[in-house]
């Protein structure tokens, strides 16, 4: 393939440019454009670690997308949407059809998801929701299932091709794709670390993966309501307090790519970027929410302590609650209620499962074809005999 085209709903970021390998890509002369459909889905959030290059295509409208498809090479072509196939994306999927273009996925940070609720519970479920006022994802949901039945039928292509990690990634898409496997981007850069003997952070400390929980622009792009900031912050930062009082150590924040913070929001703690598996690498543990970066933790063999709250229980997103208790019991990590501790004496700290670290290190993070290989060397290996 002589040219990777690259299809979002979101502006491009650092974040997204180095997960990617798009600096990789110019550098070994393979063409790559990103097309930017952020103005289509409304996606005027704000973005703090956007980028400015001239790869970048700003899509006006849905016309335009097919205008430029078919002015492509398409034989020597390769379009690769970081948007999954639902019912939003379905005229997109549609047009890669129509055009017979040469699509690929890259499916690499995904979460064990908590087992369906059936029956009685479900139904439950979706009144809470209803009357919390997720009517909206609800019918999306449903939208989204038409559209799963829309492509079963042959109506929009699946992709030519995934890029996927771990075992559960392989047994979703091995039935309708060519499937390559590679590495968890937290397992890339956990591999090209070892052995490195410089330390972030000096002293005792412990790593909080933070997930921008209050102000990630997808809650906006969704619709979704957020919790307040002011409950969410002081929660964590006097469970902060109680764990260093407890073990003597310093708290760290491994910040979220898209947040913007202030020191004082942290009560003055460190805050770094981009540095998360450098930050896990030599801490004494890791406290954990949502974030895919807990295969950090899993990779380095750190405990886990496992956090909510009840704005994130009660007031957010009805399915993220699900989400951390089911990470917390699948790491073996210990969950706690940042509302509900009021002492250090409730607080201890779990010891490190080995055989749960390594059955998710295999199920989410990597494989025994590509461990000892690096994710950006598989991809352009396929790009070059492609």
């Amino acid at each position: 393939m002589n040219k990777v085209i690259y299809i979002s709903t979101e502006p491009l970021t650092k974040q997204i440019s180095k997960s990617f390998f798009i600096p990789e890509l110019i550098q070994n002369g393979i063409s790559v454009e990103y097309w930017d459909l952020s103005i289509i889905y409304s996606h005027h959030f704000a973005i703090t670690d956007q980028v400015n290059l001239d790869i970048v295509v700003k899509i006006h409208n849905k016309n335009e997308v097919k205008n430029r498809i078919v002015c492509e090479d398409i034989e020597h072509t390769i379009f690769i949407p970081s948007a999954p196939y639902e019912w939003d994306t379905l005229w997109l999927y549609r047009l890669f059809t129509k055009c017979r273009c040469h699509t690929a996925f890259f499916g690499r940070g995904s979460l064990p998801f908590p087992a369906k609720v059936i029956g009685v519970d479900r139904v439950n479920q979706i009144i809470k929701r209803v009357m919390s006022g997720e009517v909206v994802n609800i019918w999306k949901g449903f939208l989204n299932r038409v559209a799963s039945q829309i492509s079963a039928k042959g109506f929009a292509k699946k992709y030519d091709v995934v890029f996927t990690v771990g075992r559960q990634a392989i047994l979703r898409y091995k039935v309708e794709s060519q499937i390559i496997e590679v590495n968890h981007f937290d397992f890339d850069q956990y591999f090209s670390l070892k052995g490195e003997t410089t330390k972030l952070v000096n002293g005792r400390y412990a790593v909080f993966l933070d997930t921008n929980m209050p102000f990630h622009p997808g809650w906006h792009a969704l619709k979704m309501k957020t919790i307040s900031p002011i409950n969410y912050f002081r929660g964590l930062n006097q469970f902060f307090d109680l764990v260093e009082k407890k073990w003597g150590i310093r708290i760290i924040i491994a910040a979220h790519p898209t947040s913007d913070y202030e020191e004082s929001i942290f009560h003055r703690r460190e805050i770094f970027k981009y540095k998360t598996n450098e930050l896990v690498k030599d801490c004494e543990f890791v406290i954990s929410q949502i974030s895919t970066s807990v295969s950090c933790a899993v990779l380095n063999e750190k405990p886990i302590l496992s956090l909510y709250s009840n704005g994130i229980k009660d007031c957010g997103p009805k399915w993220v609650f699900p989400f951390i208790e089911n990470l917390a019991k699948v790491v073996g990590g210990v969950l706690y209620n940042v509302d509900e501790i009021h002492s250090e004496d409730q607080i201890r700290l779990p010891k490190v499962d080995s055989n749960l670290y390594e059955k998710y290190k295999y199920d989410y993070l990597t494989s025994p074809q590509s461990e000892n290989s690096r994710t950006k060397d598989i991809f352009l290996d396929f790009l070059r005999n492609g």
